[in-house]
């Protein structure tokens, strides 16, 4: 399938779920933020509160961390600490993706 197609059908997604009644009240930012996170997520690669700040082209540090307050509370990810590397807490979704698209998508 062709890109412009593969986009044009992402999009025609993206309108559906967010266009829910059951779909939560996100800023663009916090929307953003989300989408790295998941990614990360679904790479095995899970973001972690360092690289989380360093997302210059999303916000400023002060603004992410707000944004990730805003994404715990609206339940969309989860905190945890990884103690086998020592490193600081790694955000990731609480829910494999398609339990929360489908929520999202009920009439």
């Amino acid at each position: 399938m062709e890109t412009k197609k593969i986009y044009m059908r992402f999009l025609n997604l993206l309108h559906a779920i967010e266009g829910g009644e059951n779909a939560p009240e996100m800023d663009l930012e916090a929307k953003k933020l989300l989408e790295v996170i998941a990614v990360q997520e679904s790479n095995k690669t899970p973001l972690t509160v360092t690289a989380a700040m360093n997302l210059g082209h999303i916000a400023s540090p002060a603004t992410i961390h707000r944004k990730l307050d805003v994404l715990r509370e609206l339940g969309m990810i989860d905190t945890v600490y990884d103690a086998t590397t020592d490193a600081p807490n790694i955000w990731c979704p609480p829910k494999p993706p398609t339990i929360i698209l489908n929520r999202w998508a009920r009439p």
